[in-house]
């Protein structure tokens, strides 16, 4: 009798013990592959998560440009915030923040009609201001502002030219059709000048508290390059104001000449 329950008792351990043989880790395989499968998954929409990530910073990269600025103004280049002393991107005519003004060698000569009043320049980038006093019925008086940059600075001359067009417009917010290009030699200089009118819209004008031209304006430019850097004339100003000065303005250009 006791050998019977004695071979019954052998045969219950075997019994339990077959959860431990080989054969019966399939279960726990398939939990630890499971596992890993999860793991694998959870790295890979990890991987996708990066993927969607770059795609939107490239977007935003290349989503800053010049859509959406008022007319004029300078596309702003990239999305980085401003950096200590990294000088952000700004208007040819724009001093540079924080800068004292450029160290300029002018080779130049130039004259302004008697009726021109020289005024203290208020940028560091000006050369020379005069006021264009008013004119008819005018409430605003002109102005003429040069630039002068030294060698190679102020900006390519058809990309000021195409700037300063588009800061006019029609009535109805158009692009201004009142406008004209030349290019002339003076003196053996190459100046472009521009003619344009039309309602004006000038950010930087508006953001340096100047006041904003009623009504129609009027600006006479010149981009003059000479061997020591290019010159840039504007003279703007109610319409009425500038026409009167049209002949002044002109005999301005007919006057320039390399110092001796």
């Amino acid at each position: 009798m006791r050998s019977r329950y004695f071979a019954g008792f052998i045969i219950v351990l075997a019994f339990v013990g077959l959860g431990h043989l080989p054969g019966c880790k399939s279960e726990e395989a398939s939990t630890n592959k499971a596992d890993a499968a999860k793991t694998t998954s959870e790295a890979q929409a990890s991987d996708s998560d990066v993927e969607d990530l770059r795609e939107f910073l490239e977007k935003d990269s290349t989503a800053s440009g010049s859509e959406g600025l008022p007319p004029g103004h300078p596309p702003i280049s990239g999305s980085m915030p401003p950096v200590a002393g990294v000088a952000p991107t700004l208007p040819d005519d724009h001093p540079p923040i924080g800068a004292a003004a450029p160290s300029r060698d002018v080779d130049l000569h130039f004259e302004v009609a008697d009726s021109w009043r020289a005024e203290q320049a208020t940028s560091p980038m000006r050369l020379a201001q005069y006021r264009i006093p008013r004119s008819g019925d005018d409430t605003q008086d002109g102005e003429l502002i040069v630039f002068q940059f030294g060698p190679n600075d102020g900006g390519p001359v058809n990309n000021n030219i195409d700037r300063w067009e588009a800061m006019f417009t029609t009535p109805q917010g158009l692009p201004a059709t009142d406008s004209a290009t030349e290019v002339r030699n003076i003196g053996g200089l190459r100046v472009t000048t521009l003619d344009v009118a039309g309602h004006y819209n000038d950010p930087m004008r508006a953001r340096s508290g100047g006041t904003p031209i009623a009504g129609e304006a009027r600006l006479l430019a010149a981009i003059v390059e000479t061997p020591k850097g290019r010159y840039f004339f504007k003279a703007i100003g109610p319409r009425a104001t500038i026409n009167v000065n049209e002949t002044a303005f002109e005999n301005l250009v007919a006057s320039l000449r390399l110092k001796p």
